[in-house]
């Protein structure tokens, strides 16, 4: 039974569920009357809006108080388990919240009452720069943290010892949910995990582990070094490591999925590579972007930043249908951003004159391309935030066009 049916069942055997907490839906809306309180629904189906969302909320609490109590429930399915429960810690959440929440909207004004953790006009970024004057408030306890440092030292690691996440997306996980929907136009954001083996030997060579990441993938990472360990295909794998391995690491390379806001959220600088669209770059962050290189297919030239941004697509169909061939960055440029960011994080890659010029070309092009178009995605600034430098530097002359 795939997922889509057992939704549908879902909903049927929740009708009359809803009917009883009518009058729940009117008490509740009486107590409003004298104290403000809200229904508020939590995305938990997809990682990356599950962290941001509940985190995000609480530490904007602290810039702009909001003078109403919250009673919330998982909207959908849970995708991580762990960060359902440390996310009730904060939280007032149960599943009867949902039944009023549906009762209360038989009923006119209904929107009133209800409230959502984040405007959905911004998405997934930080408008006003909160994660830059905050810290976070979703924290593990004393016994979860020692738990995390149990694995770490099974696995090998010495109390000093540094440890890089690397988490590829590819088909594997899309293809695991088995819900009758196509996500094959989603495949211009996979990537072959193998062409990070020379980035992580790199990075093994100079003293850090390196932890692949993933709760279901598609390939073994195949790298002969003791310091390089496959965690997503590992009998270790679970939802907790997924979130304290990521929250704990040094630095996060990732090709722009979900479970990357953990490290966001936690203030562990992110390299974002093959990242499509460019219009979603970003720049809220302390990261290094490098996205896939777009070739137009007739002339063979690389598109400009300008094109890179009015063809923000996101269907692998549409970048064909626009004469688009879409190329992986190769082992070569993954490694060379992994080793910015370590220079950059150890303070020893300072940006010339000429680095730091081509840096603001590029963000003054896509920011004023982001005004244009339809969907906007850019509002705060990390001063942190970059283009790889060498991606710049090896392909300007195209890209300035």
């Amino acid at each position: 039974m795939n997922r889509k049916t057992i939704r549908r069942i879902k909903k049927i055997v929740e009708l009359p569920l809803i009917g009883l907490a009518i009058p729940l839906a009117i008490i509740f809306r009486l107590v409003n009357c004298f104290t403000p309180i809200r229904l508020t629904p939590i995305r938990a189906n997809l990682i990356g809006h599950f962290v941001l969302d509940t985190e995000y909320y609480l530490r904007r609490q602290h810039i702009a108080l909001e003078n109403h109590r919250l009673f919330c429930f998982f909207g959908t399915d849970v995708s991580n388990v762990q960060w359902a429960r440390m996310v009730c810690r904060r939280y007032r959440v149960n599943t009867i919240f949902r039944y009023i929440w549906a009762a209360n909207r038989l009923f006119p004004g209904f929107d009133q009452y209800e409230k959502e953790l984040i405007d959905r006009d911004f998405d997934t970024r930080d408008a006003e720069g909160i994660l830059d004057r905050t810290r976070p408030e979703i924290i593990f306890t004393p016994e979860e943290v020692l738990l995390g440092e149990k694995y770490l030292r099974e696995i090998g690691l010495e109390k000093e010892d540094k440890f890089v996440c690397v988490l590829v997306r590819d088909s594997a996980y899309r293809e695991s949910l088995m819900d009758g929907i196509d996500r094959t136009y989603h495949s211009y954001r996979d990537s072959e995990v193998s062409k990070f083996t020379d980035a992580a030997v790199w990075l093994a060579d100079k003293g850090y582990w390196v932890i692949r990441m993933g709760k279901v993938v598609k390939e073994l990472f195949r790298v002969e070094n003791s310091r390089v360990v496959d965690y997503a295909n590992s009998k270790d794998r679970s939802d907790y490591l997924d979130i304290w391995l990521m929250a704990n690491c040094y630095f996060c390379i990732s090709t722009g999925t979900g479970l990357d806001e953990v490290a966001g959220m936690a203030g562990r600088p992110t390299v974002f590579v093959n990242l499509l669209p460019l219009a979603h770059i970003t720049l809220h962050k302390n990261c290094i972007t490098v996205p896939k290189k777009l070739i137009w297919k007739k002339s063979r030239e690389l598109l400009s930043l300008k094109d890179y941004m009015r063809n923000s697509y996101m269907s692998t169909d549409e970048y064909v249908e626009q004469g688009i061939e879409i190329q992986s960055l190769s082992s070569f440029e993954i490694k060379e951003v992994v080793v910015e960011m370590e220079e950059m994080i150890k303070g020893d890659n300072v940006l010339n004159h000429d680095q730091k010029s081509r840096q603001e070309k590029s963000f003054q092009i896509i920011l004023e391309c982001d005004k244009l178009n339809t969907r906007q995605y850019q509002f705060y600034r990390n001063a942190n935030a970059r283009i790889g430098t060498g991606f710049l530097e090896r392909y300007w002359s195209q890209l300035c066009q």
